[in-house]
């Protein structure tokens, strides 16, 4: 599982995630990063906050394949990533990101108040 394989190359040992997400408090121990699950609302915080930064790293390599799709057709085209407001830009780290485009774009939505006259 990529998830896995993702806090293998960050922790390195399964000792390692088993402390940092405090598994061995409640012997929750895992013997393997294949046993490694998804979160749930309200499941270990170190695996969700680990499963945010995954989620982001994926998103970014995502990104990184059209990059160098469209670069391979014309290395001067200019590549973008749009970071609107959306609940999904907490998610991605966005310095990551921004390493990663000849520049950001943003949408701006202004919101129209209506004040009944």
């Amino acid at each position: 599982m990529k998830f896995g394989n993702w806090l293998n190359e960050k922790y390195k040992t399964i000792e390692n995630l088993n402390s940092t997400w405090g598994l061995t408090f409640c012997s929750e121990n895992l013997t393997d990063f294949n046993q490694v699950f998804l979160p749930r609302k309200g499941d270990n915080l170190g695996c969700f906050v680990d499963y945010q930064e995954f989620y982001s790293d994926c998103t970014i390599e995502y990104f990184n394949l059209q990059r160098d799709a469209i670069k391979k057709i014309n290395p001067r085209f200019k590549v973008t990533h749009n970071i609107c407001s959306s609940g999904f830009i907490y998610k991605l780290d966005m310095y990551k990101l921004a390493k990663n485009c000849d520049f950001l774009s943003l949408d701006n939505y202004p919101l129209h108040l209506d004040f009944g006259q």
